[in-house]
């Protein structure tokens, strides 16, 4: 399936309300929880060669499984051969992720979805595909490049709908998951709502979005957050309080 030719998203229009935004950025970057969960991430995917290294991938995935539940760990055999599969392939990950530029989410969404489909399967195919891989594998290479791969969970998917639905959008753009659809058609509809999102933002009021992040996170965390990193803590908070 291909989201952009199919017209499911050409006729909604975006608008994301900016107080709304500034101060769900402020309640995720309060939350203390939350801080202490990106201070861990971020020492330890600092960039894509640390990420990526294949002494520290195990870590990396045990990380991530723990500090966003993605259940792996109920599944001991699975994480071993995810571990494997990262780390005898992490040389060519790295080869492939440095080919995404800063701005192909935004500009070139087709290019994300291709290289998805390439990257993601190193994770999907090491004990067929689960709705918890799918999931961490989201996970995994959102936090490799911090810009690509927006993260797939429960708690967007609902704040997301919700949204679409407030724009105008008949049906839910990015819809419940459903066993039998392909994961990388399912990611395919996140990858072209975020792109489109980014598009529809003024530049202005990227800046405050991007500046309000800045100024409300802990103070060592040093690296600064992507356009996509702050739509997704705006996504996730709004979508937890609808719990």
């Amino acid at each position: 399936m291909d989201v952009a030719r199919s017209g499911l998203m050409k006729e909604v229009k975006y608008c994301l309300p900016l107080k709304k935004a500034l101060r769900r950025i402020m309640e995720f970057n309060d939350g203390l929880t939350y801080m202490a969960t990106d201070y861990l991430i971020a020492m330890h995917f600092q960039n894509l060669n640390k990420s990526l290294d294949p002494a520290m991938i195990g870590a990396g995935v045990i990380l991530l499984d723990s500090l966003w539940n993605t259940n792996l760990r109920f599944a001991d055999d699975d994480t071993n051969k995810i571990i494997r599969e990262l780390s005898r392939k992490s040389v060519w990950l790295k080869k492939e992720l440095m080919h995404l530029g800063r701005e192909d989410l935004r500009l070139n969404p087709h290019k994300i979805v291709k290289m998805a489909r390439r990257v993601f399967g190193v994770i999907l195919d090491a004990k067929g595909v689960k709705l918890q891989h799918y999931s961490f594998a989201t996970k995994f290479f959102h936090w490799c490049t911090r810009r690509h791969f927006p993260i797939m969970d429960s708690m967007a998917r609902k704040a997301i709908n919700r949204f679409e639905k407030s724009c105008g959008a008949g049906h839910c753009r990015i819809p419940k998951f459903e066993i039998d659809e392909e994961h990388l058609d399912d990611y395919e509809r996140w990858i072209y709502f975020y792109s489109k999102l980014m598009n529809s933002i003024r530049d202005a009021d990227i800046a405050a979005l991007l500046k309000a992040d800045s100024r409300s996170r802990h103070s060592q965390l040093v690296q600064k957050n992507s356009l996509l990193r702050v739509l997704d803590k705006i996504f996730y908070i709004e979508g937890s309080e609808m719990e």
